[in-house]
């Protein structure tokens, strides 16, 4: 009798083992699926000493420079991709993101495609409802915030810019760049 309930007692704690342990692989896996958060300094340290990146790695890697703030960076590797056919090149790269973003709408680092090709394209409007949408899945990260600025600035808006710059510079108040393109910014008004 004593070796039935033993057993018994077993059997009841390994499916109890196994039911929590399910759980939590469950909501670890929920929890990553739902951030979608992106390591930008590995993927630079991943991209930048190649050779022969593609026109996609090349341009993960501009954005990854822009979504640390190095805008310097982020304007030298977008530079590379500049030359004839370039903007078939982004209209290719942005599609692929945009199916992709069908499966995994909070894709931060397909957003940031779908805001940066669209900005290359001249489509604002698209540029501008992504880097929105960067804002509100990746709220930590500011620095998508300076490019809807210049985004906004592009589309006329340049008071709605200005307001999102100075934004960002509350939390960079020491950013000679983003002082930079915010006088730049008034300027233009």
């Amino acid at each position: 009798m004593k070796q039935v309930a033993v057993c018994r007692l077993r059997r009841h704690l390994l499916i109890t083992l196994a039911l929590v342990a399910s759980f939590v692989l469950l909501s670890v896996c929920h929890v990553l699926a739902e951030s979608d958060a992106v390591d930008w300094r590995t993927l630079i340290e991943q991209y930048k000493s190649r050779e022969g990146l593609t026109v996609e790695e090349r341009f993960k890697l501009a954005i990854a420079y822009a979504n640390i703030g190095d805008i310097w960076g982020a304007q030298r590797e977008f530079q590379k991709l500049e030359r004839p056919g370039w903007r078939d090149d982004a209209a290719a790269v942005l599609a692929a993101s945009e199916e992709r973003l069908l499966d995994r709408p909070n894709s931060v680092i397909d957003l940031n495609v779908v805001a940066f090709a669209s900005f290359v394209l001249e489509d604002y409007e698209r540029s501008c409802a992504a880097f929105e949408r960067i804002l509100e899945v990746d709220s930590s990260n500011e620095w998508p915030r300076a490019y809807l600025a210049w985004t906004l600035g592009r589309m006329g808006r340049i008071d709605e810019g200005i307001e999102q710059l100075e934004r960002v510079i509350k939390k960079h108040p020491f950013n000679l760049q983003l002082r930079m393109l915010l006088i730049y910014a008034k300027t233009q008004r």
